[in-house]
């Protein structure tokens, strides 16, 4: 890559039907579901999720995750209903501790343009980014001014 080769270890292991990464030699419970309500985040002690597939971004997709037994859910991205949304040093003070779904504004992604976009393997540098949408939420004196490209 671009970005040179991990310095640690890598490898799998399974222990009966339960599959991990492992890293550096902590394993990671690695799970194979499309339903977050079907993800065992309460069997592994996770108690934040940080939803970045791009799919739930909604109040009532995210909490699917919660049925899991995660106690709180970050959406990487701006959602598309009214999850409220908070950036550190911007309006993070507003957040309060019964919230169980928020979003933290923007999550700068390759799009859906594969060319412009590269190979996720070899570049990690965006094309896309949500952030100038998520601006106008966070400041609304702002919203409809900006555009964004990353």
């Amino acid at each position: 890559s671009v970005h040179r080769s991990f310095p640690g270890t890598i490898d799998v292991k399974r222990d009966g039907d339960k599959e991990f990464l492992v890293v550096n030699g902590l394993p990671i419970r690695v799970f194979h579901e499309k339903d977050p309500a079907a993800i065992g985040w309460g069997s592994v002690g996770a108690t934040y999720v940080c939803e970045s597939t791009g799919v739930f971004t909604t109040q009532e997709k995210a909490a699917l995750h919660l049925k899991g037994g995660a106690k709180k859910v970050i959406i990487s991205a701006p959602p598309k209903d009214d999850v409220p949304m908070f950036v550190m040093g911007v309006n993070h003070e507003q957040y309060t501790k019964d919230l169980t779904v928020v979003s933290n504004a923007s999550c700068t992604t390759k799009g859906k343009d594969w060319r412009g976009g590269r190979c996720a393997s070899q570049n990690i540098i965006p094309s896309s980014t949500g952030a100038a949408k998520a601006v106008g939420k966070v400041i609304p004196a702002m919203k409809g001014k900006l555009t964004g490209m990353a």
